[in-house]
C-alpha cells in the first residue's frame, strides 16, 4: 500500500528512508516539508547533502551570466583573439549557461529530496505551464520551476499563475518581450521610422487556452487581444536589450535597463512605452 500511494502521489521514497506506517500522514507532511535541493557530489558518495549555492544562483546572477555568454559569443563572431577558439567556446558555455546544471539539480532532487510529493506536484505544474527551451531562456527555466512554482506550491492557483506568467522564462519563450500595444509610443515610433512593431498575442492566447479557462469558455479573438494588451510591455529579452547584434557589457546593459524600466530585476521589468494607453 505504501508503494502504491507513494507512486501515485509522489516520486516514491528516498533510498535510505524506512516505509511509513501511516501513508496518509506521510503524504500530508510532505506538502509542509522544507524543500532544499539535495543530492550527492559523485556517484560513489554515500552522504546526501544540500546542493551548493553556487550551482543555484539567483535571478540577477542568471541574467548576468547569460549577458556574459552573449557578449562573448558576439566577440567570437567578430573573430577576436581569445574568443574564437573551440576551447574559448566551450569555456564560455560551461561557465555561463545553466540548463545542464539545472537539469542535474532536479534529477538529484527527485531521487534524494525529502519532499517527494511536492516535487511530483511541481512536475505537474511545470508541465501545465510549459516553458520550452528556446536557448535564450535556458538560464531562467530552472529558476521559474524553483521560485515561481515550487516556492508557491502551497498557495493558490492565481498566485502561481501570476508568478509564472510574469517570469522572464515565460515572457521570452512566448515572445512577449517584443510585444507592444498598437497605440503605444514604441509602435508609433517604429511605424514612423519604417520598422515593424505591434501586439504579439502568443502569451495572451496560451494564458486563456492552456493555462486557465480553456476553449470550453468560448472566449473570442477579441478576448485574446485584450489579454495581450494587458501583457504588452512586460519582459526584457535575456542577455540583450533590442537586437541580437548588440555588444554590451553587463554594466552597460544594466544602465540601459535602469533607463528603460527603472530596475535590473527581469521579473518585474515593465516597459511603459510598449504598453497600450489606458
Amino acid at each position: 500500500e505504501q508503494f502504491r500511494v507513494a507512486q501515485k502521489l509522489g516520486l516514491m521514497f528516498r533510498p535510505d528512508n524506512p516505509l511509513p506506517d501511516d501513508i496518509k500522514s506521510w503524504a500530508i507532511s510532505q506538502l509542509k516539508a522544507k524543500s532544499p535541493a539535495l543530492g550527492v557530489n559523485n556517484t560513489t558518495a554515500s552522504k546526501i547533502q544540500e546542493w551548493p549555492d553556487r550551482l543555484q544562483p539567483d535571478l540577477l546572477t542568471r541574467d548576468n551570466l547569460y549577458s556574459e555568454y552573449k557578449y562573448n559569443r558576439k566577440r567570437q563572431e567578430m573573430d577576436l583573439a581569445g574568443y574564437s577558439s573551440e576551447a574559448a567556446r566551450q569555456d564560455n558555455r560551461i561557465k555561463n549557461l545553466l540548463l545542464d546544471t539545472d537539469e542535474l539539480k532536479f534529477s538529484h532532487r527527485n531521487i534524494f529530496g525529502e519532499d517527494q510529493v511536492k516535487l511530483r506536484f511541481t512536475s505537474f505544474w511545470a508541465n501545465h505551464f510549459t516553458t520550452g527551451n528556446i536557448w535564450d531562456n535556458q538560464n531562467h527555466i530552472g529558476h521559474l520551476i524553483e521560485e515561481a512554482i515550487l516556492a508557491n506550491l502551497n498557495g493558490n492557483f492565481s498566485q502561481i499563475l501570476y508568478k509564472v506568467t510574469s517570469h522572464p522564462a515565460m515572457l521570452s519563450y512566448l515572445d512577449n518581450c517584443w510585444s507592444c500595444g498598437e497605440n503605444s509610443q514604441n509602435a508609433i515610433w517604429a511605424r514612423k521610422d519604417g520598422f515593424q512593431a505591434g501586439l504579439n498575442d502568443n502569451l495572451g492566447r496560451e494564458l486563456l487556452e492552456l493555462h486557465t479557462v480553456s476553449p470550453s469558455a468560448k472566449y473570442t479573438e477579441a478576448d485574446i487581444r485584450g489579454a495581450a494588451n494587458v501583457l504588452a510591455g512586460w519582459g526584457i529579452w535575456p542577455g540583450r536589450i533590442t537586437g541580437d547584434d548588440e555588444l554590451l557589457t553587463i554594466p552597460q546593459r544594466h544602465q540601459k535597463l535602469l533607463k528603460m524600466g527603472g530596475t535590473t530585476n527581469s521579473w518585474d521589468f515593465f516597459k511603459q512605452d510598449h504598453a497600450e494607453p489606458g
